[in-house]
């Protein structure tokens, strides 16, 4: 009875990607609906986390009738597309990005067992990268990241570290591709990891926050930079392991600037004095500001599922610049 367990799970183990054609489509599929399943719920996350409220009870409802959602209504992405982005009773319009966030954690599933397969290390990643999506969008609605979100993130990475002992193999950061290195190796790339990207983060937090201050382009008592940044870039390398720090701050602050000049250029930068929605205390972010943190998730995101990649490419073309 154990033993064709064993072999399916060895046989799982294997990336889909060498897979034969017809089980690695059949589980491809089969990650990507527990994938939009699971990001169904994120939405839930992203929607009840930041105002504190209980992500299990009470059940989905409209937000403007108050109507609780059908289980028929509730299916990842094919109910959004039926009902037409709409509430079944009030017609209310519902965002599209419900079934965007659906669509990415199936992406991102499928994306995970073909390159891993169903091991310790896929299983990681993809919680690594779903937590990045629902901070994402989180600090892009309320400009802060909720602490709860970056423990989880350390707790995935101590659960995966834990486990890189008892199997007595490295299983570590993403970016430590030695096969020589042990578990403790790997523990203390993780560590370091997340020591150095709080410690950069954090001293880059001072120093802007300082200047801006001298500047006067923010007041006496306004940051330049979120708490929740330097955190989370701590709790990012306790995951990836110190020697993603570079890539992370690279990546993020790059796009972040593109980003930055995008919309400068479309005057779409947000103004001085506009309140954040929903903020209790009517907290207005500087004028031209942007929240660094989805910038940072995106990072991760990236080095998470590319890291040796993009690592080689940015060492050998544009380190030396």
């Amino acid at each position: 009875m154990i033993e064709p367990l064993v072999e399916l799970a060895d046989v799982l183990a294997v990336p889909g990607a060498e897979q034969e054609p017809v089980v690695a489509t059949i589980f491809t599929l089969w990650s990507f609906l527990v994938g939009s399943t699971i990001g169904s719920f994120l939405n839930v996350v992203i929607a009840r986390v930041p105002n504190g409220e209980s992500v299990v009870r009470p059940r989905s409802r409209c937000p403007k009738c108050g109507t609780q959602i059908a289980w028929y209504d509730n299916v990842p992405i094919a109910s959004w597309l039926i009902l037409r982005g709409r509430c079944r009773q009030c017609a209310t319009s519902i965002s599209p990005r419900y079934m965007l966030v659906e669509f990415l954690i199936g992406v991102m599933a499928a994306a995970v067992f073909l390159g891993l397969g169903f091991t310790p290390r896929a299983l990681e990643v993809f919680a690594f990268a779903t937590i990045l999506v629902a901070i994402t969008f989180i600090d892009l609605d309320t400009w802060t990241i909720p602490h709860g979100l970056n423990i989880a993130i350390v707790v995935v990475a101590a659960a995966l570290a834990a486990w890189s002992f008892v199997v007595g193999a490295p299983r570590g950061a993403v970016l430590l591709d030695d096969p020589e290195a042990t578990a403790v190796d790997a523990l203390v790339a993780r560590a370091l990891g997340a020591i150095i990207g709080f410690a950069a983060l954090q001293a880059v937090r001072v120093a802007s926050t300082a200047y801006f201050r001298f500047r006067g382009r923010i007041g006496p008592d306004d940051e330049a930079m979120g708490a929740g940044d330097p955190i989370l870039l701590g709790a990012m390398g306790a995951v990836l392991g110190y020697t993603a720090i570079p890539l992370l701050v690279f990546l993020s602050s790059a796009q972040g600037a593109l980003i930055g000049v995008v919309l400068a250029v479309s005057g779409k930068l947000r103004k001085g004095g506009v309140p954040v929605e929903g903020d209790p205390e009517g907290w207005a972010p500087p004028a031209a500001a942007i929240p660094f943190g989805p910038f940072l998730a995106l990072a991760g995101i990236e080095v998470a599922f590319f890291g040796s990649t993009l690592n080689e490419v940015l060492i050998r073309w544009v380190w030396p610049l």
